[in-house]
């Protein structure tokens, strides 16, 4: 299949793109969408992939949240400085899963971002191409709202 993935600044996301990225994510199921349409126009930048002119995927380098990575870090265990940006909002459709089209948002997104990261995941899958890409898993488990998370710091 012939995919495209194109990295945004969030104001640069015209209003139905931006809309087709939110409904990915909160299709995803692993965000609140309240928290996906206030915060996907805040990120540091966003990575859309488009299939035919439909966007069929979409990650992000999310903005610095202080309090959230505080959070995290009390519920891994393993404290770092929250002032870090996140990678996250990883979401791809249905359809066109299986593609490695989540590998390739990741590093897309890490080619144009040179400082350290942290990410959250439940999904195996997730967890191996952040391996692969200079993260590493710290501190413990948690439950998050349907599964155990875990966290991942990368170093710039």
């Amino acid at each position: 299949m012939d995919y495209k993935i194109e990295v945004y600044a969030p104001s640069e996301l015209p209003p139905e793109m931006r809309n087709q990225c939110i409904e990915l994510i909160v299709a995803g199921d692993a965000v609140n969408p309240r928290s996906a349409e206030n915060n996907l126009p805040q990120t540091h930048m966003v990575a859309a992939v488009t299939h035919e002119g439909k966007i069929v995927g979409v990650g992000a380098i999310k903005q610095i949240r202080r309090n959230y990575a505080s959070q995290i870090a009390l519920k891994s265990g393993y404290p770092f400085p929250s002032d870090l940006h996140e990678l996250g909002y990883i979401a791809i459709d249905e359809q066109h899963r299986g593609n490695n089209l989540s590998e390739d948002l990741i590093v897309t997104l890490l080619s144009s971002f040179d400082k350290p990261l942290f990410a959250t995941t439940a999904s195996e899958s997730i967890m191996e191409t952040l391996k692969k890409n200079g993260f590493m898993q710290k501190g413990n488990s948690w439950q998050g709202q349907t599964d155990m998370l875990s966290l991942w710091i990368r170093e710039a």
